[in-house]
């Protein structure tokens, strides 16, 4: 997986070719031998997700994609003395804000990936207040864990955090102010916790993947393969008795 990281952290790949990619990890870690198509158990969605969420914790390259463009794009928001930013600034947004800019069909691609990106950054930034005269109230992320702003009258959308400061005592203004309140907590579930205890156990490797593997009923027991349509009778053949799922085999 590390193998294009560099070329991804200066282009923007094709999403195609980004599921080419997956579609060769795939394969291989459900097992290709001999060039034999083997069974994938699972979306590659799923083996995305974290493994204290109950996936494997691999990357979805397009998203990883943005995530390492994000990353120039934030070089360019604090290397404001840089070569990189001076060319950029003259060339793509010289008379506006990075989070402003525009791209046109004669953008070079390694800018439109930046621009691409910028998406991305711009969820995770947020203003760090100051004086407030640059921070538009209703337009700019400036209130942490709070991703947009109610009106609170009927005013300029352009107006800046400043207004709702009181100059004299460099303290909010309490009656301009609007009183914002939310109700997120963070509280770890018993699946993640669960999750977590099984990657930290000090066993190989392979042993907690097999556990991975059982505990999202992905082995290839009677059942699975009969789901498969690669058999037609999924009854355990040591008792007779039940469907052979990932529980019974254990």
């Amino acid at each position: 997986m590390s193998i294009p990281t560099y070329a991804m952290s200066c282009f923007l790949f094709p999403k195609t070719l980004c599921h080419e990619l997956e579609m060769m990890m795939a394969k291989f870690w459900w097992g290709d031998q001999s060039r034999e198509n083997k069974i994938h158990w699972c979306r590659w969605e799923k083996l995305c997700v974290s493994k204290f969420q109950g996936g494997m914790g691999f990357r979805d390259l397009h998203l990883f994609n943005l995530a390492l463009l994000a990353k120039q794009g934030w070089r360019l928001l604090r290397n404001e003395d840089s070569l990189l930013y001076k060319v950029y600034k003259a060339k793509y947004f010289p008379n506006s804000s990075l989070f402003d800019s525009k791209v046109c069909a004669s953008s070079s691609y390694v800018w439109k990936g930046i621009w691409e990106a910028l998406d991305c950054l711009r969820k995770g930034c947020r203003w760090r207040v100051g004086n407030g005269q640059t921070v538009r109230i209703f337009k700019d992320p400036w209130l942490p864990d709070c991703s947009s702003v109610s009106a609170l009258v009927e005013v300029d959308e352009n107006l800046k955090v400043h207004s709702l400061i009181d100059a004299s005592t460099g303290w909010w203004n309490v009656q301009m102010s609007q009183h914002l309140s939310n109700g997120q907590s963070s509280s770890g579930s018993s699946e993640a916790v669960f999750w977590k205890s099984l990657w930290h156990l000090k066993l190989p490797k392979k042993m907690k993947v097999f556990a991975w593997r059982a505990c999202q009923e992905k082995l290839p027991t009677y059942l699975n393969l009969k789901k498969k349509h690669v058999l037609d009778d999924a009854t355990c053949v040591l008792c007779n008795q039940g469907m052979e799922d990932a529980a019974h085999a254990l």
